[in-house]
């Protein structure tokens, strides 16, 4: 009889510590979230941002941005 209650306690042990370790692995990324998503329905602005030197993904050719990010962002601003 002890040693069922020696295991179900190994048990409810065992599953605290992963619950402890992963729940709020969790919670930064959804509190996150929410918090932009909150800031953009307030203010109307979505901040992104992009490396200065990685083309052909991003990159400043004189003073005007270039890419292929600078080319989704301005479809995905005309489609806001």
């Amino acid at each position: 009889m002890n040693s069922m209650r020696t295991n179900k306690n190994l048990k409810l042990a065992a599953f605290t510590a992963i619950f402890s370790i992963l729940f709020p692995a969790a919670l930064p990324t959804i509190a996150s979230a929410q918090t932009a998503l909150a800031e953009i329905r307030q203010t109307g602005i979505l901040k992104v941002g992009i490396r200065k030197y990685a083309p052909p993904f991003g990159y400043l050719e004189g003073e005007k941005w270039q890419g292929v990010c600078m080319e989704g962002l301005e479809f995905f601003r005309a489609n806001l």
